[in-house]
């Protein structure tokens, strides 16, 4: 059903889907400090003040030719 979806969309057959890998929206400021060990791989940038972000880019089943090239663009809109 997911693949027929994403072939039968309002928009037309959907190649890829670009979304976040967490399925809840970001917490506030404090919420997450009785979290622990999820949150761990964005402790330093948290600490450092760095913005940071992290993008989910799904293909359809046998298409990962199609995930990777997505990834290589957004890889490669950000300057040097």
């Amino acid at each position: 059903r997911f693949a027929k979806a994403m072939e039968r969309s309002d928009a037309g057959a959907l190649d890829l889907l670009l979304g976040p890998p967490v399925a809840l929206p970001a917490f506030t400021h404090g919420a997450t400090k009785d979290l622990g060990i999820p949150g761990i791989y964005t402790t330093l940038y948290k600490v450092l003040g760095y913005p940071a972000g992290v993008v989910q880019v799904a293909a359809r089943p046998w298409c990962e030719h199609l995930a990777l090239a997505a990834m290589a663009v957004i890889e490669g809109a950000a300057p040097p």
